[in-house]
């Protein structure tokens, strides 16, 4: 894969504030960094245990202590349960404005992945049925400042990276690597010499990658996938009981009522692929709530349907996962101007993170839409059969920076395709990172590693403190 992806500045909070610093004046630019501050003790303590607590209080005691165990396995995964202690830790230090940044310009917001680790990257099948590696779970998208996602993953990096005991030096050039990739490929988007539309596929990646996407395609099934979940009963396949797979649980009446009730208008009215309309093909075999799943999400209503696909064969049946969607973490954080930019761009949540997910992705997914049932909306994408996460156990200097690498290009791909003034897109992101970090990516890079270390410390105190809170049952509330 090679050299892709450098462009990297950004700024602009999804307008948490409003000048935006002009491309002139680089060098009493640099001036303006402003370090990440670690907070800890007793009020750290408070605070954290008071999020959380507000944070999970409407999944109720039981799914949160759920989630909570599943947080405290690494100060990785408390980081993936905890989105939202990101966004208001960096509103509170202003770290993305035009003081907290030198790279900060308010017109450099494309749409963002909006809670983007290492682990919501992986593979699965585009709409040409290739297996490609990219960013996935648009949950959390909005469209608002790059450096929000930029630097979110470099702070996972540095968390992926302690994690395998690499010293902070070695976890500083695997970031410098991440951002480097991500201003050489947004400025070759710039220049003309790159197209956004390459995707990582088993021939472009390398390192872990390539391997994950050749395995995904050589082992992984639609029949598998099928098997895994269902049983084939009078040549229809019917969801497996809860004690045959514990993922899995069967609706209630009201359930199964709404979502077929709903159906109809998803595929008519929000798919807007070749498979709009196709009642033959959307034709509902058997439903289910879909449990356990993810880490951050993990008690949101989520439900899987099984739709007839292209012929009456149950080998290739489809997987609907249908989701609830809620306002983005970033949300409570954001100026009321931001966030009537944030629901006025869509119409609703649901539309929000289908709208993200196919201005991020190359070829994305025919099944894309979303449904209105029961109170909520919600969005449906296909079940990939090729869904994999990368393994980060045993990283090194060398196999960390070629993750590194890929990430940045393929998150310059993603921010570059979103642009075109929709949404409070900008006509072109690359042309406004490559003017905010001309001359001067070296300084960009060595931001975006200061930042990652900082808050990496801030989520490992965190940790700490979230684990002494558990114990103490002081949580779920």
């Amino acid at each position: 894969m090679v050299s892709s992806s450098h462009f990297a500045a950004l700024a602009a909070a999804l307008m948490l504030l409003s000048a935006c610093a002009p491309a002139a004046g680089l060098s009493s630019r640099r001036m303006l960094i402003a370090l990440y501050a670690v907070n800890s003790g007793t009020a750290r303590s408070t605070a954290v245990q008071s999020h959380l607590n507000t944070v999970n209080k409407a999944i109720g005691a039981t799914l949160c202590r759920q989630k909570m165990l599943q947080m405290n396995v690494s100060a990785f995964t408390f980081y993936r349960g905890s989105n939202e202690l990101y966004y208001q830790d960096l509103k509170n230090q202003s770290t993305i404005s035009a003081t907290g940044s030198s790279f900060y310009s308010a017109t450099a917001t494309p749409w963002l992945q909006g809670d983007f680790h290492a682990q919501n990257m992986g593979t699965f099948d585009n709409d040409v049925n290739t297996v490609i590696y990219d960013l996935n779970d648009f949950d959390e998208s909005f469209v608002g400042n790059f450096l929000y996602d930029v630097y979110r993953l470099a702070a996972s990096i540095v968390l992926v990276g302690r994690e395998n005991s690499m010293t902070d030096t070695d976890i500083r050039s695997c970031v410098v690597s991440f951002a480097n990739f991500y201003l050489d490929k947004m400025k070759g988007i710039y220049q003309g010499t790159i197209s956004d539309s390459a995707v990582l596929t088993a021939t472009s990646a390398y390192g872990r990658i390539d391997d994950l996407i050749i395995n995904a395609a050589a082992s992984d099934t639609r029949k598998k996938m099928l098997d895994k979940y269902s049983t084939v009963v009078n040549s229809k396949r019917t969801f497996m009981t809860n004690a045959q797979n514990s993922d899995v649980d069967a609706v209630n009446a009201t359930e199964r009522t709404a979502i077929t009730n709903a159906m109809t208008a998803y595929f008519t009215n929000t798919v807007t692929s070749s498979l709009k309309g196709n009642t033959a093909y959307f034709a509902i075999q058997d439903m289910a709530r879909r449990l356990n799943a993810g880490t951050g999400s993990l008690g949101k209503p989520r439900y899987y349907v099984i739709i007839q696909g292209a012929t009456s064969d149950s080998s290739d049946d489809r997987i609907l996962d249908v989701k609830l969607q809620g306002k983005p973490s970033v949300y409570p954080y954001l100026t009321s101007t931001a966030k009537a930019a944030v629901d006025n761009a869509v119409a609703n949540d649901a539309d929000r993170a289908v709208k993200a997910y196919k201005a991020l992705i190359k070829g994305a997914d025919n099944h894309l839409g979303y449904m209105s049932f029961m109170g909520g909306f919600y969005s449906v994408r296909e079940r990939s059969p090729f869904k994999e996460a990368l393994d980060t156990t045993g990283v090194t200097l060398s196999s960390l920076t070629n993750l590194a690498e890929q990430w940045g290009w393929a998150l310059a791909n993603a921010h570059a395709r979103s642009d075109g003034g929709l949404y409070g897109t900008p006509a072109s992101i690359e042309s406004i990172v490559y003017s905010l970090t001309s001359g001067v990516q070296d300084t960009f890079k060595a931001q975006v590693a200061d930042f990652a270390l900082a808050y990496g410390s801030q989520v490992s105190t965190d940790f700490s403190l979230f684990r002494t809170l558990l114990a103490a049952n002081k949580l779920c509330l």
